[in-house]
């Protein structure tokens, strides 16, 4: 039997490989569970699921900001040591972010960076303002990747001046992907 994985907010976008469950809150999508991920509990219990993913999902959630954090602590509860949690979301610059109305929580590297120690304890180290979410939550998540999926006319751009462009124009980067791994 594969292990336990999940992928909320599926939509009509299912993972049909071993062990995924499709989730999503609307019956009209027809998912393998039908569950709001923005109630708590989840579901599943502690440390039982492989991997999360959430792909162009997480930013139709958590708009309010304790519901966002439920969800985070949610994913570290209910993911096994070393679980991923596969992130695909908008870049907030990009067309795709600004062209949908249900868009509501901004997700990037440095709002995920909030739930790693490792960045925690570096921020505070440096004196910057950090929230030490993962050190006053004892939640920790590493980064497995980070990459950015420029449009195609920017394509031959690399280094520096893609980072640049992607910080100060809109339509450079189209989405962010990112695999988290809880810390154990």
């Amino acid at each position: 039997m594969s292990e336990l994985r999940v992928n909320i907010g599926c939509g009509r976008k299912f993972r049909h490989a071993p062990g995924f469950v499709n989730v999503d809150k609307n019956p009209r999508n027809e998912p393998d569970l039908l569950f709001d991920c923005e109630t708590f509990p989840w579901p599943w219990a502690d440390a039982s699921v492989a991997e999360i993913r959430a792909w162009h999902s997480l930013e139709h959630m958590g708009q309010d900001p304790k519901v966002f954090l439920g969800i985070v602590l949610e994913a570290h509860r209910v993911l096994k040591p070393n679980g991923l949690w596969h992130i695909k979301v908008p870049h907030p610059y990009s067309y795709g972010w600004i062209q949908d109305f249900t868009h509501v929580r901004i997700v990037t590297p440095t709002v995920m960076a909030a739930f790693s120690k490792r960045s925690n304890e570096y921020g505070l180290a440096q004196g910057w303002p950090v929230q030490p979410y993962a050190l006053d939550f004892d939640i920790d998540f590493e980064f497995d990747k980070i990459e950015y999926h420029v449009m195609p006319d920017w394509a031959g751009v690399a280094g520096e001046i893609a980072i640049k462009a992607m910080d100060r124009y809109i339509g450079v980067c189209d989405e962010i992907e990112m695999i988290l791994r809880k810390a154990g």
